[in-house]
């Protein structure tokens, strides 16, 4: 096969690997959303094992199924086009409009009149206000004590247990922002939102939820570790950080319950 075409197909699927394993609470790329993505003869084995993209790519050189894969992933984007969001579908449409593999994806990829009132959407100027917003409230809690960003538990005002309820507290506040700056983004351009743009709402919610819920989890395990290293004396066994983390875990329930109560708010505009 034509060797720049090769070049072209491997880096279509560069782009569009990245974008399927790129969203991850720990910032690490997640290999095994690729499978659902990638031919059956594939070696899923090799795939969940890889440390990286760029090493899967190179065993599907090596072994030549580069084509293969990319047949399947433009025949996997053919059935799912309507579903992507327009951003996703911009980009492609871009990367794909210089290069030979336009003429296959000439049936199908194009922007709907509704995916381009969707890019009209200022979500960059929603977002800087968003990160604004907290900065401030992790400020505000690392001054009292709970210090999200390195992690730390430190109890020179409240005891664990009031820090915890004023974290909770604040952190639902900024779940709560997340939601309306997106209804206000969103309602800037849309006059009513519609399912797909509940969807994304939700979307973004969970996705900040599961960032904040990473690191409340990181710091109340490190905290409480060291009351339980410093009462025992001695470091922690493995099965001793497996109890501990089910305790943190039941103790994040707690935290659990605010996405829910968005949950039902978005569902509640929604109805309006």
């Amino acid at each position: 096969m034509d060797d720049k075409l090769i070049k072209e197909q491997t880096i279509f699927l560069q782009l569009l690997y990245s974008k399927i394993t790129e969203c991850s609470p720990t910032n690490k790329p997640n290999l095994c959303n690729l499978l659902s993505f990638m031919p059956p003869s594939i070696d899923k084995g090799f795939v969940k094992e890889a440390i990286s993209i760029e090493k899967v790519l190179e065993y599907c050189s090596l072994t030549d199924k580069i084509e293969e894969c990319y047949v399947f992933l433009v025949e996997k984007l053919r059935v799912d086009w309507a579903r992507l969001l327009p951003e996703f579908k911009e980009e492609i449409i871009a990367n794909i409009q210089t290069t030979c593999l336009r003429y296959d994806f000439s049936d199908f990829a194009e922007l709907t009149a509704w995916d381009r009132r969707y890019l009209q959407v200022s979500w960059a100027k929603y977002e800087k206000i968003y990160l604004f917003e907290k900065e401030k409230i992790l400020d505000d809690l690392a001054l009292i004590g709970f210090d999200l960003r390195r992690n730390v538990i430190s109890l020179h005002i409240y005891n664990y247990n009031e820090l915890w309820v004023i974290c909770c507290e604040q952190l639902g506040i900024l779940i709560r922002k997340r939601v309306e700056l997106d209804f206000d983004a969103i309602t800037d351009v849309f006059p009513k939102i519609d399912g797909k743009l509940r969807f994304i709402i939700e979307s973004n919610l969970e996705e900040e939820y599961h960032k904040l819920r990473h690191e409340l989890h990181k710091t109340v395990f490190a905290f409480l570790k060291a009351i339980r290293e410093v009462s025992v004396e001695r470091p922690l066994t493995f099965e001793d950080n497996l109890l501990l983390d089910k305790e943190v875990q039941k103790k994040l329930d707690q935290f659990d319950i605010i996405k829910q109560n968005f949950k039902n708010l978005i569902f509640e505009i929604y109805q309006q």
